[in-house]
């Protein structure tokens, strides 16, 4: 019986691709002199950004950190929006007594932007940033976290996410794995992970539920 469900917030919750992809590649081109096709952010989607800049450039990177939450914290009102779906949903399973949460490696500041844009207050009861722990996605440290503080077992909890990083955490935790048809990955970047199952839209989670 599943009693919790823990969400990745960028690409799983909310549509932040275009502005994040195109914030990239606006950054290496200012810092690197080349605009990077969309192939190359592949590999780093769904990382802590800094993981996502130093693929670029190591040296760099920290710079253009700055340069990056500058660009996106100016155009995120306008670029971001739920996927369809998302708050009906979540309402949903709050009715049916699921407890939820947010494991991301998005920073804290961004999260929180994302809860009160979106109203979502008191939705959430545990919401772990990429600040609050010592190793972000994949590691599988912010689930066994959640999973301690409601006192559920693995078997009892999902995790639903859009990235390479979202399911190989799911899987080291022992979670069920729910990959959204919306990621952006291509299918090989999933090659040899468990995907337990796939949502084609969000409003299926309240039929497995």
């Amino acid at each position: 019986m599943i009693k919790g469900i823990i969400f990745d917030m960028d690409g799983t919750l909310i549509d932040t691709n275009d502005l994040v992809i195109g914030t990239l590649q606006r950054t290496v081109e200012k810092f690197l002199g080349y605009w990077p096709q969309i192939e190359s952010f592949h590999e780093v989607l769904g990382k802590p950004l800094i993981v996502q800049l130093e693929f670029f450039s190591r040296e760099k990177a920290r710079e253009m950190v700055d340069d990056y939450r500058r660009e996106y914290l100016r155009h995120q009102e306008e670029k971001t929006h739920l996927y369809p779906g998302v708050l009906e949903t979540l309402k949903g399973l709050q009715k049916k007594g699921i407890r939820l949460a947010v494991q991301s490696n998005k920073g804290t500041r961004g999260i929180d932007h994302a809860v009160e844009a979106f109203d979502l207050k008191g939705v959430f009861d545990q919401i772990i940033a990429y600040e609050d722990v010592a190793q972000a996605k994949p590691s599988p440290e912010g689930i066994n976290r959640i999973l301690t503080a409601w006192g559920f077992s693995p078997g009892e909890v999902i995790f639903v996410g859009d990235s390479h990083n979202d399911i190989l955490a799911a899987n080291l935790a022992g979670v069920e794995a729910v990959l959204v048809s919306w990621s952006l990955l291509p299918p090989e970047q999933f090659s040899g992970l468990e995907i337990h199952r796939k949502l084609e839209k969000m409003t299926d989670l309240l039929n497995i539920c």
